[in-house]
């Protein structure tokens, strides 16, 4: 019986597969604190260890605001415009040396 669910395609398991990881974000950035405040000298251990902590705002931000969202776009669309913001946001503090930027980058 076949069913009408895409599920076993891969772009479905790839857009799963990156909401996951869009989860663990915020605990990837935490082996990686103290080379930030060794870059960061003159900001205090607690905004860095900010930095770990910041996603979770983002993510409650977006589960308020995805039920306006759906009656707007598709769920399709919603997931690849947030998947594009999460890539960008994500690489940015790469190239970036300031420590507010970074912040606000991370919270996206």
């Amino acid at each position: 019986m076949k069913s009408n669910t895409n599920i076993h395609r891969l772009p479905f398991k790839l857009s799963l597969l990156a909401i996951s990881l869009f989860i663990m974000m915020s605990a990837v950035i935490s082996p990686a604190l103290p080379l930030i405040m060794h870059a960061f000298p003159t900001i205090s251990h607690v905004k860095i260890e900010l930095l770990a902590t910041i996603p979770n705002l983002g993510m409650i931000f977006g589960l308020l605001i995805s039920p306006f969202l759906n009656r707007k776009w598709s769920q399709k669309r919603i997931i690849l415009i947030s998947l594009l913001i999460v890539g960008v946001m994500g690489t940015l503090p790469v190239i970036l040396n300031n420590y507010l930027l970074i912040l606000i980058s991370r919270i996206f």
